[in-house]
Formats: structure tokens, sequence, C-alpha cells
């Protein structure tokens, strides 16, 4: 863990070289900062013919280890450097740069100067350093290659990414959410648990692929990401995400983050598509699904027999009948999208209604309501919704 040169001194406290003169010097100085600058950078060089490089890379690796990476060069003694490991200001091992590293070949043209070494580090925040050891028959001194520091934890650690419904899910599926969790000690997917208002509501695996959480972990892999919908009734709720430690492994479960979601999961939708009149009578069309009625049935049965719409009107606040869904809307069903099962077996796509008022003389505010079926299994719920309103002059 020491040269020979400085024995039982600190790395960076070795003998000093007189500083170097002339143009001479001045060039190899311009080398060694073009090199560092190329490859990411380096303590300064302790005097003429020292050692100079980077330490490149410390990251936490499955298992609760630390990878460190750099590079780094003596001038004047070949052919390779011995480097030094230094955590919390001890020395714990001592390697040599002999990797290949085709970046260093664009300014140095060598290629066999990088370190690597991978080392069990006890949970905590750490500092890491490297230094490169000067050969003790040139000038020069043990030069500092760089410094890090690190968080090691047994904890699994991720992100509660998203919370999202988007318009191409419908208004009234489920929102989804999104995100990515690792076990540090291990490279299998972790389970993940929701829940919503305190309450446990469901269960993943964190398998699903992140190309950016691998860029960022590359020894876990890109397979720890997640994303599934939450059912969650219309209204305001607390979304949070744990992630569960492996049994086998130290460690508890960590709760990754909670959510506020303003949920319109269940919320019937529709629209007006037309109003029309004759002396006599005003004529209101237009399409409405409640998500459920579409989803579910009311016994044994295959999925999307369940009762079609109802769709109630008013005029100025007070009741003015109500109509089924008995129009076959195909263009609704064709813009939804792939996946949602948006018909009716043996029924058609009946989401469709037309109904007519017989208005008295005078202006009136004509609103058309989407009523809501409770979901037979879940007993979840939504408040009937408007979908469209008109002022009228007859």
């Amino acid at each position: 863990m020491r040269s020979s040169r400085s024995q039982a001194r600190h790395p960076s406290r070795a003998s000093r070289s007189r500083r170097p003169r002339g143009l001479g010097a001045a060039l190899s100085l311009v080398l060694v900062a073009a090199a560092m600058v190329a490859t990411g950078g380096g303590a300064a060089a302790d005097g003429p013919g020292s050692p100079f490089g980077a330490l490149d890379v410390v990251r936490i690796e499955a298992g609760v280890a630390v990878r460190i990476e750099g590079w780094a060069k003596d001038p004047d003694a070949p052919p390779h450097v011995s480097v030094h490991v230094y955590i919390d200001g001890i020395g714990v091992a001592a390697i040599t740069a002999t990797i290949d590293r085709p970046d260093l070949g664009l300014v140095l043209a060598q290629r066999g100067f990088g370190y690597s070494t991978l080392l069990n580090v006890a949970p905590g925040h750490h500092t890491v350093c490297t230094y490169g050891i000067n050969n003790e028959l040139t000038p020069g001194g043990n030069v500092l290659l760089g410094c890090k520091t690190v968080d090691v934890s047994h904890l699994p650690t991720g992100s509660f990414d998203i919370v999202d419904a988007p318009a191409s899910s419908l208004a009234g599926t489920a929102p989804w959410i999104g995100g990515w969790a690792i076990d540090p000690d291990r490279n299998d997917p972790v389970a993940v648990h929701v829940y919503v208002d305190g309450t446990f509501t469901l269960a993943t695996i964190a398998d699903q692929a992140r190309p950016d959480v691998g860029a960022a972990f590359p020894s876990y892999g890109d397979l720890h990401g997640f994303a599934l919908p939450v059912p969650l009734s219309s209204g305001p709720h607390q979304v949070c995400v744990y992630a569960l430690n492996h049994l086998e492994t130290p460690g508890n479960n960590v709760l990754l983050s909670c959510r506020a979601v303003q949920s319109v999961a269940n919320r019937p939708f529709g629209v007006i598509d037309r109003v029309t009149s004759t002396p006599e009578l005003v004529k209101v069309e237009g399409w409405g699904i409640d998500p459920f009625s579409a989803a579910w049935t009311a016994g044994p049965g295959p999925q999307g027999t369940g009762p079609l719409e109802t769709f109630a009107f008013t005029v100025d606040g007070q009741p003015a009948g109500t109509v089924r869904s008995t129009i076959d809307r195909i263009d609704v069903v064709a813009a939804t999208p792939p996946g949602n099962p948006m018909f009716r077996l043996g029924g058609g796509p009946r989401y469709g209604f037309s109904h007519e008022l017989a208005l008295a003389p005078g202006t009136h505010d004509v609103c058309t309501i989407i009523e809501h079926h409770p979901h037979v299994e879940t007993g979840y719920g939504a408040p009937d919704t408007t979908i469209g309103c008109f002022r009228y002059t007859q």
C-alpha cells in the first residue's frame, strides 16, 4: 500500500522534486494536461516525472461492493503504475494500471494504463481516493489521482416517478403509476407494493426495461422498472409505493415516495354531437360510456355484456326524461385505444343516444347526464357525469 521510497508516509506526502524548468518541462505539463482533459481529468502531477491520471468511476455494484476505475501513467517509468486505493483516509488496496483503455490511445498513443477493482465496503457514506505511486528509481513523487464520495447501503433504492392518466387510457380507466427499484445486495427484480390511502392495494415486480436505470447502475442491468394501473374511486387519494428488501439479504423495506392523486377513474364520459329543432321539438344526439358498464357482467358470461348506458335530461334544472344507449356508434369504438373492451358482445357498440324534448316558448337551459353503474365486484363508485349543456330559445 506504499512505495518503498515513502514507506510509512501517506502517498500524498511523498518527497517532491524541484519544479519544472525550461521549454521541455512546459511541454511536458501541456501534454499531461491534455491527457487529463481528454479522459476526465485527475490531480496535477507532483513534479516532473510524476505519475498522472484520473479516478473516473466510483459506483455501487451488486452485493454492496464498490467498483473503482480510472487510469494512471508514469511518464519516465515503464511499463505500469501501481495505484493505491484509500477509503476514508485508510489504505485498502494496491492495484496495477494495466487494463486496456482505447480512449487513452487518442492522447497518449498507448492504451494499457487503466485500473479497476471491486471492494466490499461497509454501509455508510465514504470517500474513495486513488494515488499513482511514483517509481522509486525515477524523479517525481506520488500523486493524488482523484477522490469521489459514495453511499453504501443494504436498503433498496429506487423512485416513484409518475402518476399518469393519459387521454389514451380514456377518462374512466385507472391512473398508471411507474418507477424503478433495486436491492443493492442482489441483481434479482424487487417486489413493489402499492398502498392507497394507507391500505395495501397492489403488488408487482420491478422487472420491466428501464434503460436509463441500467445506464446509471450498469452492473444491475436495466430490468428494474415497474408500471401498472391502480384502481381508484373518483376523487382525491394518496398513493404510496414501497420497495421490498429481499428476505435473504440484510436491510428493510423502503418507502420510495407518496403522491397525491386526483382521480377521475370510473367517471362516465361522453359528448353531445348535435342539437336540431323543429317548431315543436328539440332533438339532442350524442354518445357516452360508463367504463364499468362495458367491462363487467351481472353474472356468468363473457366480458363486455354489461347494461346499456342511461342518459338523463334536465330542462332548467328539472328532470326531462331518460333514454338508453340503443344506437350503434362504431366511430366511438374505433377511436378507443387497442385493448379496451368498449363493445358489448352480441349487442354491438351501442353508446349512442337520441332524445327529443318538447320545450315551452322562451329560453331554456338543457343538460345531458350519463348515469354511473357501480361495479358489482369492487363496489367502486363515481358521480353521474354531465356531458354537456346548452341554452335554447324556443
